[in-house]
Parts: structure tokens; C-alpha cells; sequence
């Protein structure tokens, strides 16, 4: 198998109805945690946000079908994972579309800017 590179681009995640950062950056996250998945606790202490949002915004995009959580017990009072959807995963490996804009990487060839 081989490995996708995740490559958030801003114009295919607004398209997919990513309307903030902080959307885009926790899903980044929890695509970047892999199969393992990560916990809202772990999630806010990398991105320095309290709890209360990377939860609000993890049931977004759960409503959004990007992300899943499941729980790896079935003992109540432990905290669930979060892990991207296939759609999710679809998403963050999308290459930007450059044929828009034709002159965008002539610097980056060689060109002259």
C-alpha cells in the first residue's frame, strides 16, 4: 500500500463545507493520527484549544461524514476516538487543482516570477 500524503487544500475543503480553521485544522489532526484515531483531550493539548471546542467541532464534522469516533472499550466513562471517514480521508488527500491558475508554479519550475 502506498502511503497518501495529506495535503489540505483551502478551495477543495470549502467546497466540502470546512467553513473555519478551526474545522480544517482538527481534521488535519485527526487525519494525521491515523487508524489509531486520537481523543478530544489529545486533540486540544496539539492545537491549543479547550475541550469544549475540539468537541463542538468534532460533532460537526461527524455531521459533515468526515470523521467517525468509536471507543475501543465498552466500559462507560471512557473517552472516545476520533478518526477520519473514507470521504474524510478522500478530502485531505486531494491534490490542489493548479490548472486554474496556470502562472502559479512558474517560480517554483525555474521560471522567472
Amino acid at each position: 500500500m502506498n502511503p497518501k500524503t495529506i495535503v489540505p487544500d483551502p478551495f477543495t475543503f470549502h467546497q466540502a463545507g470546512i467553513g473555519t480553521t478551526q474545522q480544517a485544522a482538527i481534521l488535519v489532526h485527526i487525519g494525521r493520527s491515523g487508524l489509531q484515531g486520537c481523543r478530544i483531550d489529545g486533540i486540544g493539548d496539539a492545537l491549543r484549544m479547550s475541550a469544549s471546542t475540539v468537541q463542538s467541532v468534532c460533532y460537526k464534522l461527524q455531521d459533515m461524514g468526515l470523521v467517525v469516533r468509536f471507543g475501543r472499550t465498552n466500559r462507560r466513562g471512557r473517552a472516545f476516538y476520533w478518526t477520519v471517514t473514507v470521504r474524510g480521508w478522500t478530502l485531505l488527500t486531494t491534490p490542489a487543482e493548479v490548472d486554474l491558475f496556470p502562472c502559479a508554479l512558474e517560480a517554483m519550475k525555474g521560471g522567472e516570477a
